[in-house]
């Protein structure tokens, strides 16, 4: 299936964690945005949405340990991903 989507790793991550991003087809129309448990958003960033699959990375160092919420929008739709911060 040409489904959308994106996976993180590693993930508990500790420093950063990287998205890899897979679209069917060029989107014009892709961003990410990450929260906390609180809601605010600590990193927002438009996507280029013109290769099909990519590879974003994301340095997490500055964020507290805990539990963080990944939403990918593409076009409308939003797809939604847990990542754990653990710092060891």
């Amino acid at each position: 299936l040409d489904i959308p989507g994106f996976d993180l790793f590693p993930n508990p991550a500790n420093r950063e964690t990287f998205v890899d991003l897979y679209l069917p087809e060029a989107t014009p129309q892709v961003s990410l945005q990450v929260f906390d448990l609180t809601g605010r958003i600590v990193y927002d960033r438009p996507i280029d949405g013109t290769a099909k699959q990519q590879q974003i990375r994301i340095d997490c160092s500055e964020w507290s340990p805990g539990i963080y919420f990944f939403q990918m929008s593409i076009e409308g739709e939003r797809l939604n991903k847990r990542l754990l911060i653990n710092r060891l």
